[in-house]
């Protein structure tokens, strides 16, 4: 595994690890529970995380952290103005109900 250059990439290694545990270790059938550290220490491969791997994810988790972020600002938008016009109703009926006092 290549060590982390920066200090702003450690969830893109933790996550590329992750997924090359996931492929390498726990897919084996073949693996009791407790013989997955000494397995780990064994199957982990210099493959496993490239730097050519951190720098596509970073970019791919960046990508969908501004999706989802103009996501959540229109949607925040949306129901900020949904709001308004409700406002707006409710105020605009409470100028049509007449009181009538006995």
């Amino acid at each position: 595994m290549p060590l982390q250059a920066n200090s702003f990439d450690c969830g893109v290694y933790v996550s590329i690890f992750m997924r090359g545990f996931i492929d390498e270790v726990l897919i084996d059938p073949k693996i009791q529970l407790e013989n997955v550290i000494p397995s780990i220490k064994q199957r982990i491969s210099p493959s496993w995380c490239t730097q050519k791997d951190v720098d596509e994810l970073r970019l791919v988790l960046q990508k969908l952290m501004m999706e989802k972020m103009k996501n959540f600002e229109l949607l925040t938008s949306a129901t900020a103005a949904v709001k308004e016009v409700v406002n707006k109703q409710s105020s605009s009926d409470e100028d049509d109900i007449e009181v009538v006092e006995n």
